[in-house]
């Protein structure tokens, strides 16, 4: 197994090299990707409340406490990839990340969901994915908890 799949597996490739085998199409964005992020973003609520929530790396806005998701019971998942990296995710309807990467049924952690990559906008971190079932019609991001941080103090709060 190259470094780089390792990588990609303990999701920490960012900067991945489109050279020598390297299956490129898992970085490109794909315009039905952004358009279900767009049609989500139409849905959605535009008030937002709760603590930001934030990219530990860059400190840019990722999304609200207030849209935390119960997904099959829980709103906190822990997982371990096939590469033995674990993951401790948070669940939420709504998340300003860059969707990258065909959708994929491989290896997904939640039920008849493909997986996409969710970047952070500002400065590409691997941040968690982005699920989507068609046939139940639902879609969250599955947040990697220790690559966020919680701002003290909230937004829309009293």
């Amino acid at each position: 197994m190259t470094q780089v799949f390792r990588q990609a597996l303990a999701g920490t490739a960012v900067n991945t090299p489109h050279d020598g085998g390297w299956p490129c199409h898992l970085f490109e964005r794909e315009s039905a990707a952004q358009q279900q992020r767009d049609s989500l973003d139409e849905e959605a609520p535009t008030l937002e409340y709760g603590k930001a929530i934030r990219c530990a790396y860059c400190k840019t806005i990722i999304t609200y406490q207030g849209n935390a998701e119960i997904i099959q019971g829980r709103h906190v998942h822990h997982f371990t990839n096939p590469g033995g990296y674990e993951f401790t995710l948070g669940c939420y309807r709504r998340a300003w990340c860059n969707v990258v990467g065909r959708p994929m049924l491989e290896w997904t952690w939640f039920s008849a969901h493909t997986w996409q990559y969710a970047l952070c906008p500002q400065c590409q971190e691997h941040l968690g994915w982005f699920y989507h079932c068609s046939s139940e019609d639902s879609a969250f991001f599955g947040l990697i908890l220790d690559r966020l941080i919680v701002d003290s103090a909230g937004h829309g709060e009293q």
